[in-house]
């Protein structure tokens, strides 16, 4: 699935470790169920939109907002074309992006969760997860303490 960072977020409840990438993958699997529970056909990782996803939640945190649209303008689809990716497909153009934040948590899998069911309980997020055009997900976590920022690029 790609190159993986090994940058840990501390979880504050005690002293072990939780990598970015497992609450990624934790999120991918999650994504998956929620399709597959709603008769849709899952998603194929994509690594180009992983790294286009991470990019987005660590300038996110980096520079203390939260949008879609970046502090130089940018919405996901034209991010996606800076980064090279070809957001051309013969019925859509473009991307399409659920971004999250929380903090603190008490697990990988409890913070992946906390996501998903934000995502599921928006209309709009949870459309993005349901739509049976996109067939291509990456997912980009990004931590600091226990601030956690995640987003979803759906090709």
């Amino acid at each position: 699935m790609g190159h993986r960072r090994k940058r840990a977020a501390k979880r504050p409840s005690d002293n072990t470790q939780v990598t970015e990438s497992t609450i990624e993958n934790q999120i991918f699997q999650l994504t998956n169920n929620e399709r597959k529970n709603n008769g849709v056909n899952p998603l194929v990782y994509d690594s180009s939109l992983a790294a286009i996803a991470r990019a987005h939640s660590q300038d996110m945190l980096n520079n203390n907002y939260f949008s879609h649209i970046n502090l130089n303008g940018d919405d996901p689809s034209e991010r996606a074309s800076k980064a090279g990716y070809n957001i051309h497909k013969s019925y859509q153009v473009g991307v399409a992006e659920n971004i999250g934040m929380t903090e603190g948590y008490a697990s990988s899998s409890n913070v992946a969760q906390k996501f998903i069911d934000m995502w599921r309980n928006s209309p709009g997020h949870r459309s993005n997860i349901l739509n049976s055009q996109y067939n291509r997900l990456g997912v980009g976590v990004a931590s600091k303490g226990s601030k956690i920022i995640s987003t979803q690029v759906f090709f």
